[in-house]
């Protein structure tokens, strides 16, 4: 969507708000100053109203949860983990505190899903202090949560426009091991070299069931498999263009 196009759409919702329900649209936010500077300032974000759009770098924001660099127009982290208190009701919060709707961070939350199951295992209570040698691995895990800091996950697919007019293939990969399942979404367009480009769009992990699956149960009609198609759907019900072609991978059929 163009800066014009973009400003015309808010524009015409600011007024279909104002006329069909009294409402007012504000804390408008955008990567494009130029959109920024077509709304009265009291219309933006708070943090976005006194800055000069011709010298000012546009700061972080956050959308619905999700870190959004403004300036790189890329999505990122803010990771703040608050001492909590070695136990498993201490665990849990740390465990579950990093809002990541579209499993940009699975590779790394997956390993505290599982530690925490660990956790569960263990024959104390819920305000009772865990084990001493489930503390290092705890810690050890925490620490590369601070790492996603350094992450940034362009926001839009980035296809080159060589590609334009290029078919669009969604690719989407399952697999599954005795300690979890995880599932993951690409898109991939063929530029006029040949080389294919690859946009991340979505993945999704989840711990594997403790009872006695095997690895091709898990993979085909047991986990894997289903997790792959409600992945599928939910991207295909998402995306605003047709696809040429979809493909659905596991290590058992294609």
């Amino acid at each position: 969507m163009s800066p014009e196009e973009a400003i015309s759409l808010l524009k015409r919702t600011q007024e279909a708000l104002k006329l069909e329900g009294n409402l007012r649209l504000y804390k408008i936010c955008s990567n494009s100053c130029q959109t920024l500077s077509a709304f009265n300032k009291i219309y933006l974000a708070k943090d976005l109203r006194d800055l000069d759009f011709d010298h000012s770098n546009l700061p972080l924001q956050r959308s619905l949860g999700v870190c959004w660099d403004l300036h790189t127009d890329s999505f990122t982290f803010r990771v703040n983990i608050d001492e909590k208190p070695y136990t498993r009701r201490g665990v849990l919060p740390v465990v579950n505190g990093l809002y990541d709707p579209l499993g940009f961070a699975t590779p790394v939350t997956i390993g505290g899903k599982l530690l925490f199951r660990q956790a569960m295992v263990e024959p104390v209570e819920w305000d009772q202090p865990l084990p001493d040698d489930f503390h290092s691995n705890f810690i050890s895990w925490r620490e590369t949560v601070t790492y996603l800091e350094g992450v940034n996950i362009p926001r839009t697919y980035c296809f080159p426009t060589s590609t334009k007019g290029s078919p669009i293939d969604l690719f989407v990969f399952s697999d599954a091991s005795e300690k979890a399942i995880a599932v993951v979404a690409y898109l991939r367009t063929v530029d006029e070299d040949g080389r294919s480009n690859l946009g991340f769009v979505m993945g999704k992990t989840k711990v594997a069931p403790k009872r006695n699956h095997t690895i091709p149960s898990l993979e085909l009609h047991v986990y894997a498999a289903v997790m792959d198609e409600e992945v599928f759907e939910t991207v295909l019900g998402e995306l605003e263009f047709e696809l040429d072609r979809v493909t659905l991978f596991t290590d058992r059929l294609q």
